[in-house]
């Protein structure tokens, strides 16, 4: 029965990790427009933020 809680647990994890990761991207990218910023910049931010946070969490 734990099992079963446990990997529950860990999908709603999941879905919830993907829904806010792509409510952040899409605010940022309008956040971003609305100061005039072309979207490849936007894209190389995200990324380098996206790759540069777990170092920094640790």
């Amino acid at each position: 029965m734990e099992l079963v809680v446990s990997i529950i647990v860990l999908f709603v994890g999941l879905v919830i990790l993907l829904k806010s990761s792509n409510i952040f991207v899409d605010s940022a990218e309008r956040v971003a427009k609305m100061f005039g910023i072309s979207e490849f910049v936007i894209g190389l931010t995200l990324v380098a933020i996206g790759t540069s946070l777990p170092e920094l969490v640790t």
